[in-house]
């Protein structure tokens, strides 16, 4: 099964691929240059469920909704 694509369906029932293409995604070091932060802090924040992301293959990908609605949580 080697170069798979592997899609994971979300409770709302939409996919990876479905979601990415939906709301728009940057790749870890995009989405950290985005927030203005570290690839650690973003990690950090996407390991307390914080910031949501999608898999695509082995690439993860945050979600450009997600960074936005942190932004505007945690403006100052």
């Amino acid at each position: 099964m080697s170069g798979a694509t592997v899609r994971h369906l979300h409770p709302d029932g939409k996919d990876d691929l479905e979601e990415l293409a939906s709301s728009g995604a940057l790749s870890i070091q995009d989405g950290a240059t985005f927030l203005g932060c570290s690839r650690s802090f973003l990690y950090d924040l996407i390991g307390s469920g914080t910031i949501a992301t999608a898999k695509l293959g082995r690439h993860r990908f945050v979600l450009k909704r997600s960074l936005v609605n942190y932004l505007s949580e945690h403006a100052t």
